[in-house]
């Protein structure tokens, strides 16, 4: 049943796409992955393997599912191996191949490659002889169903929950673990106890009060619960962001950090030793990466590091591009595909992530004196002063602008008032007084002082 040449020599070719490292994840994740693999099983035939014992168990799937429409269990194809086997054949690779469990890490390239393989057949249909034949005879029914079906290739491995079959868990305690958007007085509305993960944690504010600032303060409180947190920036340079933490976990003025060299380093090493929380600061520059970009930085801190983040913090969301070229044209599409696909990054990676908008020019303007009529009147800015695109608030969970008046800025410890505008899980405009300290980075809500 196995042959002696090796994996490495093996080419891919049209009759034979598939490597052979790649047949073998493929057959893994049939078993693994039914709900996925039963929307491209048909446009794969085992004669596409090169590899005979990959092959000959592909064949046995595709036998079955050609016959049952589903995916037969690892067990009842080792029992037709069984059957089919001599004395004689080689039977290792056979029982390798069917026992191999999918590695975490090669299940979404092999996803990618099976969906734009099966896509690249679906819809190459339009140009056989089939639809060919449809078209000179007006039989648009026909094309439109080749079409429409092609269409209907997308990873649905989430099957969902039967309501009637699972009646039990509505009684169940909920389980979900929350973590915190950095200030313990918001948390009790944000989603009744803290953000959790697959949210997406928005700031809005205009330029210059404090967004920048209250994402770092948030991954500085998610590090010392002990959480694990990757800070993407796309606005500050590295070093720049490093030292904003370093003024947030030490509440020491980040110009004169040389004369207290020494005591920052104490308090920063009492802290490592204190926490199990850990942080990664990542540089991109702005209007060069999209979502992708994040995920690839995930996998590879997994790889290298045997990392993966609880947190991940963008600053900002408008820096970002949306994957698809098209959308980047114009802002405010280009601006809700990226919000849309940061929410997607939250549950893919299932991670909390924070990011930051800008409000449009009638909120409160950089200089704190440009503030438009209603702003004045509610004194808060909602969502109505987002920048350039109010869709891009309908994927993310909860929207809490940063509000300050001049006469709050120039006291002698600076207040901002925390505003939510928007809550998936609990009430909206509450407020939450701050005080900001623009020399340390440090904040600290008034009750918590």
């Amino acid at each position: 049943m196995g042959n002696d040449t090796s994996e490495k020599l093996l080419q891919t070719t049209t009759e034979h796409p598939f490597g052979p490292n790649e047949e073998k994840a493929i057959i893994s994740l049939a078993f693994d992955m039914p709900e996925f693999f039963i929307q491209i099983g048909r446009y794969i035939n085992h004669k596409f393997f090169q590899k005979l014992e990959h092959q000959f168990v592909y064949a046995i799937i595709e036998k079955q599912f050609e016959k049952h429409n589903c995916i037969p269990t690892r067990e009842l194809v080792m029992d037709i191996a069984q059957k089919s086997l001599t004395v004689d054949d080689d039977w290792e690779p056979v029982i390798e191949t069917i026992n191999r469990k999918s590695n975490f890490r090669e299940i979404p390239l092999i996803k990618e490659q099976l969906l734009d393989w099966s896509r690249n057949k679906a819809y190459g249909l339009l140009y056989g002889d089939e639809a060919y034949q449809a078209y000179h005879i007006k039989d648009y029914e026909s094309l439109d169903q080749i079409f429409e079906q092609a269409k209907r290739i997308v990873d649905v491995s989430n099957s969902g929950m039967n309501f009637f079959d699972n009646i039990p868990i509505l009684f169940e305690d909920d389980k979900e673990e929350k973590l915190t958007c950095g200030l313990p007085e918001l948390d009790i509305y944000i989603n009744d106890g803290g953000p959790t993960k697959g949210d997406v944690f928005v700031f809005m504010a205009p330029t210059g009060v404090g967004k920048s600032i209250l994402l770092v303060h948030a991954g500085r409180v998610c590090v010392e619960k002990n959480l694990k947190v990757l800070h993407i920036t796309l606005e500050l340079d590295i070093k720049r962001t490093m030292q904003r933490y370093m003024g947030s976990f030490t509440d020491e003025n980040i110009k004169t950090r040389m004369d207290r060299r020494d005591a920052i380093e104490q308090k920063l090493y009492k802290l490592k030793n204190s926490t199990t929380g850990n942080l990664y600061v990542v540089e991109f520059p702005p209007d060069e990466i999209n979502v992708d970009t994040i995920h690839q930085t995930i996998d590879v801190l997994k790889r290298t590091k045997n990392w993966k983040p609880d947190v991940v913090i963008i600053d900002y969301l408008e820096l970002m591009l949306s994957k698809s070229p098209h959308d980047n044209k114009e802002d405010y599409v280009k601006q809700k595909r990226v919000a849309t696909q940061i929410r997607g990054l939250a549950s893919k990676e299932d991670v909390l992530v924070f990011t930051a908008t800008q409000t449009n020019r009638d909120g409160l303007g950089g200089n704190r004196n440009n503030v438009d009529k209603a702003t004045i009147e509610s004194g808060v800015i909602d969502m109505n002063k987002v920048a350039e695109s109010y869709g891009k608030l309908m994927p993310v969970d909860y929207l809490v602008s940063i509000n300050q008046t001049p006469e709050e800025y120039n006291r002698d410890i600076p207040i901002a008032r925390c505003y939510i505008a928007k809550n998936r899980n609990g009430p909206k405009f509450k407020t939450v007084r701050i005080r900001i300290n623009y020399n340390s980075m440090h904040v600290k809500e008034e009750g918590h002082i």
